[in-house]
């Protein structure tokens, strides 16, 4: 296995972190935007029952909860690698 500096480390981090803001992004898009014939958006946080408790049959709902599960792996994998980023720095830095 190949050692890698810790200039190139921080330049794959960061290529990670690139990568999961530009998925994060095009989820968000896809989960606010209106549907091809105008139908609400799913919504990020919205619920996804009506007013009387039943499941919307508006937006694709496996797809809504799949989108938002995703984000929200995203979302705790950005934490995490930002932290790795910011002691990556410092050591750099150091």
């Amino acid at each position: 296995m190949e050692f890698l500096s810790e200039k190139d480390q921080l330049k794959n981090l960061i290529a990670q972190r690139q990568s999961l803001e530009a998925e994060a992004d095009a989820i968000f898009s896809e989960l606010t935007s209106k549907g091809p014939n105008g139908e609400p958006p799913a919504g990020i946080k919205t619920p996804l029952v009506d007013s009387e408790g039943f499941p919307r049959n508006d937006i694709d709902l496996v797809n809504a909860t799949s989108k938002r599960g995703r984000l929200a792996v995203i979302n705790n994998d950005y934490k995490v690698l930002m932290s790795k980023i910011e002691e990556l720095l410092h050591r750099i830095h150091g």
